[in-house]
């Protein structure tokens, strides 16, 4: 794909690296390059470091690790491998394979092994924190409820949003799977939580994403707005990748099975007055089959 990235698009991997992604896993969730994240990180970061001379703010660089090697450059590829758990060999091929590197091996070994403590002090792999992440997906109900336009007994949608880290959920029935519904049901949502995560990763449905795409899939730009308001990013799973929002597909399920078999419902207002009720006497004080918890 182009190394030119629309503005949503790099700020959406600004973000991803903000919360300690390395580029290997960012570049497996968007489809982005590794090259190219590098690029926009470091031009990022080449702009936050331009600060007056004799500011207080300048954070002075810590002198063990001020070298005047040819591979101070590439210290963010060298602390992304490091990472990774891969040997100094392995970073010094990468390099010289994706970066041309022109450096020597003992070059990248010395300046690595420099960073090689601080990076195993602070540089602790999780895959999902605490409000990092949250899936949404519709399903539907298998619940007849009555609609009350049309008098008769129809079968809802449920929304569900899922807490990736503690697998805490809000679940909604509604009518519709619209752009409008959509966002309300996310507020209600981040209102149940008490906040906001930090990533909200969805399916291809088309009031989050209008044009799915493997490399570059194009989010919806109402959604994508009300995302900068509310202060999340949208992560749209790659297409015929479900186990991508595994936890909230198997949170539907868990959904449908232990809470609406045999239910009978004579409007959405009972329906969702049920589904609260469950959620805080059932889904919430369970303990989870993954996390034992």
């Amino acid at each position: 794909m182009s190394n030119y990235l629309k503005m949503e698009k790099k700020q959406m991997l600004l973000t991803l690296r903000k919360l300690g992604w390395s580029f290997r896993r960012i570049e497996r969730e968007t489809g982005i390059r590794r090259e190219t994240i590098a690029k926009y990180v470091q031009d990022e970061q080449a702009k936050a470091a331009k600060v007056p001379t004799g500011s207080e703010d300048v954070i002075r660089p810590n002198c063990s690790l001020v070298s005047r090697s040819q591979a101070v450059p590439y210290r963010l590829q060298i602390e992304d491998g490091l990472k990774q758990g891969l040997t100094y060999q392995r970073i010094y091929q990468d390099l010289c394979n994706e970066h041309a590197y022109p450096g020597s091996y003992d070059s990248v070994k010395r300046y690595a092994k420099k960073l090689h403590v601080r990076c195993a002090e602070t540089c602790v792999r999780i895959e999902t924190a605490p409000g990092e992440e949250a899936q949404v997906d519709f399903g539907k109900s298998q619940a007849p409820t009555l609609d009350p336009a049309t008098g008769t007994y129809k079968i809802p949608w449920i929304f569900k949003m899922t807490l990736s880290f503690s697998r805490h959920s809000y679940e909604e029935a509604v009518w519709k799977q619209d752009i409008e519904t959509f966002i309300r049901c996310h507020e209600r949502a981040f209102a149940s939580f008490g906040g906001v995560p930090q990533i909200v990763r969805l399916d291809n449905l088309k009031a989050g994403v209008t044009r799915a795409c493997q490399y570059d899939p194009e989010i919806n730009k109402v959604y994508a707005a009300y995302a900068r308001h509310a202060g999340f990013t949208p992560l749209a799973c790659k297409p015929g990748k479900p186990e991508h929002k595994g936890k909230v597909e198997r949170g539907i399920g868990y959904t449908k099975n232990n809470a609406l078999k045999d239910t009978r419902f004579e409007g959405l207002e009972q329906f969702n007055a049920y589904l609260r009720h469950w959620n805080e006497t059932v889904a919430r004080l369970r303990i989870h089959g993954t996390t034992k918890q």
